[in-house]
């Protein structure tokens, strides 16, 4: 159906392996000021921009489309789409975000446990088919990152067989790359089981991850899961050698034990979300002095016209127009994602079956 738009609704925003590819710049090093970033009941939460991206099989490879897809999960299955595990991969990060926990170290800590204030807003959902990029690790935010400067791209891969996991930098232009998350859906569904524990367990790689776009070091273990004595700069995480000389055991392991308590932070390898308020600092120092870009209110750009559109594409800027005399068609199971102040259609726009128009606007913050 073809139709004209002149008023256009507000949309509210309602055990893995890693390692860390990292680059030396101040936000892996000390930040002196940090603390003065640490937020309290008065600071509003921040809304960032993510990007999703999957890593398909080549067209004419025998494994295609080896993830999810635009129509279905990859799977044959219709009714789920590489668009509905986006979703519910950010609901389920942000509701893991919502909340923080006591942290475990050191034991009978009175460490405060206060609220993150940043979420994610998703921004995109993209579908590279190339074999080159399928495999983790393969790198790809040089090839198919989008909205660069303006959002964290995320880009899903096949671990290749190895266990799930991820990595991410701590510079420049931030990326994040996932490993095993299709494969562990189909594990799930192939043996009966929901997939909520695996949006749960990615959710946490997610956060983790992002946990190294915001400057975050890992508290416990070196980039390559060994233990050892890594400074993240955050007194309030106490190092491997604190808790041996202070407590007589080594923290390093990954599971409650009845003798032994160990981490529970974000940035260890538990699984769980425990954060501080000095990695916090961190967080909201690197968000306001590194990526003010990447919040959600923050516009590089102050107009944007869109005149034409193929395939899928995010569209950030304070103004979108679609001026007059311009006919879009969305069809084939593509997204257009407007991330606007203001977005306005004069022209057409024709909207397929199973394709999307996603419009969020709200008042910039630069």
């Amino acid at each position: 159906m073809i139709f004209q738009i002149f008023v256009v609704s507000i949309c509210s925003y309602g055990q893995f392996e890693y390692y860390i590819s990292e680059e030396e710049s101040k936000t892996s090093s000390n930040i002196p000021n940090s603390s003065d970033y640490i937020p309290d009941s008065n600071t509003p939460i921040k809304y960032i921009r993510v990007n999703i991206h999957y890593m398909l099989r080549s067209p004419n490879h025998p494994d295609y489309p080896g993830n999810f897809t635009k129509t279905n999960d990859g799977n044959s299955n219709s009714n789920y789409t590489g668009y509905d595990y986006a979703e519910q991969l950010i609901k389920t990060a942000n509701y893991r975000l919502s909340t923080n926990s006591q942290m475990h170290l050191p034991p009978n800590n009175s460490t405060n446990v206060i609220a993150r204030k940043y979420r994610y807003v998703l921004n995109g959902v993209f579908f590279h088919e190339n074999n080159n990029y399928y495999f983790y690790p393969s790198i790809p935010n040089g090839t198919y990152g989008e909205n660069k400067g303006e959002c964290i791209n995320v880009f899903f891969n096949n671990s290749n067989g190895t266990v799930g996991g991820g990595h991410a930098n701590m510079d420049g232009y931030r990326w994040v790359e996932i490993k095993g998350a299709w494969e562990k859906y189909l594990g799930d569904i192939g043996n009966g089981r929901g997939i909520e524990t695996g949006l749960w367990v990615n959710a946490q790689t997610l956060n983790h991850e992002i946990g190294h776009n915001f400057s975050l070091k890992h508290t416990l273990l070196t980039g390559n899961g060994a233990c050892a004595n890594e400074d993240d700069y955050c007194s309030d995480t106490p190092s491997r050698n604190e808790i041996i000389n202070n407590y007589s055991y080594d923290p390093c392991c990954d599971a409650w034990d009845e003798n032994i308590i160990c981490s529970n932070n974000l940035m260890d390898y538990s699984g769980l979300d425990a954060i501080t308020p000095e990695q916090l600092g961190r967080v909201h120092w690197t968000i306001e002095n590194e990526i003010q870009e990447y919040k959600s209110c923050y516009f590089s750009n102050s107009t944007v016209n869109i005149t034409s559109f193929t395939d899928n594409k995010s569209y950030i800027g304070e103004n979108v127009y679609i001026p007059v005399g311009t006919s879009i068609n969305i069809n084939n199971g593509n997204a257009m994602y407007i991330n606007a102040e203001i977005f306005e259609i004069v022209g057409t726009i024709e909207v397929g079956a199973n394709s999307m128009l996603i419009v969020n606007t709200l008042p910039k913050c630069n």
